[in-house]
Formats: structure tokens, C-alpha cells, sequence
């Protein structure tokens, strides 16, 4: 991955996780929705952070980062979750 990218996606994330909302991204012709969350211990917290998300009706990919190390996976509804450092490392959001 060159140094440019993981600026790019660096500061998208500092701007997110300062201001806690969730943002849309532009990279070139990629466009995504971000929401960073501490972590998601349970449900109820998972509902509350997915809320925004589920009301966004287009087909761009859609993303939850937590801070804690988990696999990346996708739920029912296309939303992916990944890892804080998992995003940073990844040149192109998908799975």
C-alpha cells in the first residue's frame, strides 16, 4: 500500500473518531459510509451503531471500525466490521 493511501484513510479516521459521527468517504470512484465505534459488547450497542447506517437506502459499501482486533466480516445486511488496524492495512475496503 503507498504512504498516500494510508494518510488519506488516517485522516478520515481521526476526523471521524473526533468528531464521533459516521462519514461518507470519497476515494476516487469508491464512495462508503463509515461509522467507528469503541467497541460493540453487546446488542444493544450494536443496534445503536448500526441505526444511521440502516437508514442510508443506496448501495454503497458500508463500514463499522472498532478499535478491538477482530476478523473482518459482513453481516446480513452487507455492512462490514472491521478492526481499526485492519482498515488502515487494507488498500481497498471490501470482503
Amino acid at each position: 500500500m503507498n504512504d498516500d493511501k494510508y494518510v488519506k484513510r488516517e485522516i478520515y479516521l481521526k476526523r471521524l473518531i473526533d468528531r464521533r459521527d459516521n462519514g461518507e468517504v470519497k476515494n476516487g470512484m469508491e464512495k462508503y459510509y463509515i461509522q467507528s465505534a469503541y467497541s460493540l459488547p453487546d446488542e444493544e450497542k450494536m443496534s445503536q451503531e448500526l441505526a444511521s447506517l440502516r437508514k442510508i437506502v443506496n448501495s454503497f459499501k458500508k463500514i463499522v471500525i472498532v478499535r478491538d482486533d477482530i476478523a473482518t466480516y459482513v453481516n446480513d445486511e452487507g455492512i462490514v466490521f472491521m478492526g481499526l488496524f485492519q482498515f488502515l492495512k487494507n488498500e481497498k475496503v471490501e470482503n
